[in-house]
């Protein structure tokens, strides 16, 4: 099973067809947004030069407020387990993922850092996982060029403490790439309007 593929398959089909983990998906079931607001943002996204996050084209175009959409998010919680996500894409097998929980029980670690450290899973992989996960982009830094001016925005020390690199700004938003998103406040933290 070549598990590098596994993965990049899923991302594609999950970020070409809306899969299990759309945020707008989920917006228009819980009717905060129409099936054409919803259309008309995705077209939005789509036609931009750089990727602005779903929930920033919805509060740039009024459709909801910064405030709905944190609500939404807090709230979004149709997300499996890794572990789950993991079996279900055939990147680890059941008794690895049997391997790791009993491993967990001798040396307490979050599961990804677990399957790591017993070479099941690799660090791209489980970055990869947890980007679909948390339905946001996976972005290799060593394969994008950073616009340098970004790096004045953000204190380096602040940036440093909290793993995170400002990636593009796009009409007074600030996009950021990090290396821990679950231990960040959602969406205020990982993409945050800034005032003109």
């Amino acid at each position: 099973m070549n598990k590098t593929s596994s993965f990049a398959s899923i991302a594609r089909t999950v970020g070409a067809t809306g899969g299990e983990f759309r945020f707008g998906d989920v917006l228009v079931r819980d009717k905060l947004i129409t099936r054409q607001q919803l259309d008309d943002a995705l077209t939005a996204q789509r036609a931009s030069e750089k990727h602005i996050p779903l929930q920033q084209v919805l509060v740039d175009q009024k459709v909801l407020t910064v405030k709905q959409v944190e609500e939404a998010l807090a709230s979004w919680n149709d997300r499996p387990p890794l572990g789950e996500l993991l079996l279900r894409h055939g990147v680890i097998t059941r008794s690895q993922l049997a391997q790791a929980l009993e491993q967990q029980k001798k040396v307490p670690a979050p599961l990804g850092q677990t399957l790591i450290n017993l070479g099941y899973l690799s660090d791209v992989n489980f970055r990869k996982a947890l980007s679909v996960q948390l339905g946001i982009p996976y972005v290799d830094l060593d394969n994008i060029t950073l616009e340098a001016g970004l790096c004045r925005i953000i204190n380096r020390n602040y940036a440093r403490r909290h793993s995170l690199v400002p990636v593009t700004s796009i009409d007074g938003s600030l996009t950021l790439c990090m290396d821990d998103p679950p231990t960040a406040r959602p969406w205020t933290n990982s993409v945050a309007p800034w005032a003109s």
